[in-house]
């Protein structure tokens, strides 16, 4: 048995939670006053659950030494998971026999003998909400139980303190794994991170402190344990960022178009040039845009027949300067050829 186990057991709210879970024998217990009702039930389960309250009620002495709303808190949380349990196990119509429960709890607050009665909580969370939240009460609870064992031992070679130590680093390594992010304030809801000032996954310094244990006090020395983040507040890893930019500068791939969009693509652009072409047509025949039109492909074809027989013309005196060139040389070249002989 570790040494964080064997002075978990001794604290009260421990016991008291060993106690409540452990088995009963309905018959020492359905013949209390109250359960009159119950016994005529014919629920063989709601019969249990009553004598398992009767006894479990009964049992807060144990927390005699601590918060007795601690315990109270507990026995709430108890009886609510009896509750999902039962529910989820029977029909409709037998549901409403959980009645008998609250009611029997009502009875147990209302002694007249009761010097500390355990109010019924009717907390509308869910059972896996509440868990976390038991959680972290127990754990603040008994670490403050194990710290008093270490001060009255201090001095004496006792191992408490070494206890309170370890104590605390196991339950700090526990909810820090457990919670990678606290998402209480995103929801504007403490409900599961935060018991009070010295009990809160918010402040990992006050929850989870670190003792100097060398001197006559025990002291809280600077907290080197890293803090649970906020969920809206945790910072990007690096690895996400640097995949971030490379998906960033990678060229982002055509879709292929499928053989129904090609062909309606073909449809649409016909569609469009025909049309174009129709009121192009309509203007040249209708209005005065086709007179004017017509006027102006009859000139450019009159200018265009007028460049044609100017350009006849100027080959035809060109040719005609040719041939007089031509002929005078060959005039001087028979000069040349009568000279060499």
């Amino acid at each position: 048995m570790s040494l964080v186990v064997r002075y978990e057991k001794l604290c009260p709210l421990k016991k008291f939670i060993n106690r409540i879970n452990e088995k009963i024998n309905v018959e020492d217990y359905i013949g209390s006053n109250g359960l009159e009702k119950i016994r005529t039930s014919g629920s063989e389960l709601i019969k249990k659950v009553a004598s398992m309250l009767n006894r479990n009620y009964n049992s807060r002495f144990i927390c005699a030494t601590i918060k007795q709303q601690s315990c109270c808190s507990f026995l709430n949380y108890w009886l609510d998971n009896q509750k999902h349990v039962y529910v989820k196990s029977v029909s409709d119509s037998d549901k409403q026999l959980w009645t008998l429960i609250e009611e029997y709890w009502g009875y147990l607050q209302s002694d007249i003998y009761e010097t500390s009665p355990c109010e019924r909580e009717n907390e509308e969370k869910i059972i896996d909400l509440k868990k976390k939240r038991m959680d972290l009460m127990v754990y603040c609870e008994n670490r403050d139980y194990i710290k008093k064992m270490c001060q009255i031992s201090k001095g004496k070679n006792s191992s408490s303190c070494l206890a309170l130590y370890q104590f605390i680093e196991h339950y700090y390594n526990k909810f820090y794994i457990e919670n990678k992010c606290l998402e209480g304030k995103v929801m504007c809801e403490e409900f599961t991170s935060r018991i009070s000032e010295y009990c809160s996954l918010y402040d990992i310094s006050k929850t989870f402190p670190e003792y100097d244990i060398s001197g006559e006090h025990i002291l809280v020395k600077e907290n080197s344990r890293k803090a649970i983040c906020e969920c809206e507040n945790t910072p990007v890893p690096e690895d996400s960022i640097r995949e971030h930019q490379i998906l960033a500068h990678e060229p982002i791939p055509e879709t292929p178009l499928s053989s129904s969009g090609s062909w309606k693509n073909a449809l649409y652009g016909g569609m469009s040039f025909f049309g174009f072409f129709f009121f192009l047509f309509l203007l040249y025949k209708h209005t005065s845009f086709g007179t004017f039109l017509r006027s102006f492909i009859i000139k450019k074809e009159e200018n265009a027949h007028y460049i044609d027989e100017q350009m006849l013309q100027g080959y035809s005196e060109n040719s005609s300067e040719y041939t007089d060139y031509k002929s005078e040389n060959n005039q001087y070249n028979f000069s040349y050829q009568a000279l060499q002989k």
